[in-house]
C-alpha cells in the first residue's frame, strides 16, 4: 500500500496518521532524491530561459533608449525613478518585457519547488530514523 503520492503541489501523504515502515521511508527518500535532481535541472533550465528573455528584452530596449522621450533616471529636475523608466519601456515593448518578467517568475517558482522538495527530504530523513528506531532495524539489516 502506498502512503504517499506525487500531486500538483509535490509529494503528499495519503494517510497522514499511517505508521511508516523503514522500506516505505527508504522508498520515499529515493523518490524525493530523484525529484530533487529533477527540480535542480528545472531551475537550471529556467535560469537559461530567463537570461535568454532578458537578452531579448535588452535588445528590444536599445532602439528605444535613443528616443528623445525616453526618461532619464536620477534625482534632479526632470529625472525619474528606475521604476518609472521601467514602466515607460514596458508600455513601448510589452511582449519582450513580459516574456522576461514571466521567465523570472518561472525561475522563482522552480527554485521554490526545489526548496520545498529539499525540506521534504530533511523531514523524511527524520521519519526514516524514527521508523528504523521503532522497528528496531537499521539500513544494513536487523540488530
Amino acid at each position: 500500500m502506498t502512503v504517499f503520492e506525487k500531486r500538483e503541489g509535490g509529494f503528499q501523504f495519503i494517510e497522514e496518521g499511517e505508521v511508516l515502515t523503514p522500506p516505505e521511508t527508504d522508498r520515499f527518500l529515493r523518490l524525493l532524491n530523484n525529484e530533487l535532481v529533477s527540480a535542480g535541472l528545472a531551475v537550471r533550465r529556467a535560469r537559461r530561459v530567463e537570461l535568454d528573455r532578458f537578452m531579448e528584452y535588452s535588445a528590444a530596449r536599445k532602439s528605444h533608449e535613443l528616443d528623445p522621450d525616453c526618461p532619464e533616471v536620477g534625482t534632479g529636475a526632470g529625472k525619474v525613478t528606475a521604476k518609472a523608466e521601467e514602466a515607460w519601456f514596458e508600455r513601448r515593448i510589452p511582449e519582450p518585457y513580459w516574456a522576461w518578467k514571466n521567465a523570472v517568475l518561472d525561475r522563482q517558482n522552480a527554485a521554490a519547488y526545489m526548496s520545498q522538495v529539499s525540506k521534504q527530504v530533511e523531514i523524511m530523513r527524520s521519519l526514516n530514523k524514527n521508523a528504523n528506531d521503532h522497528f528496531g532495524t537499521y539500513r544494513g539489516g536487523g540488530k
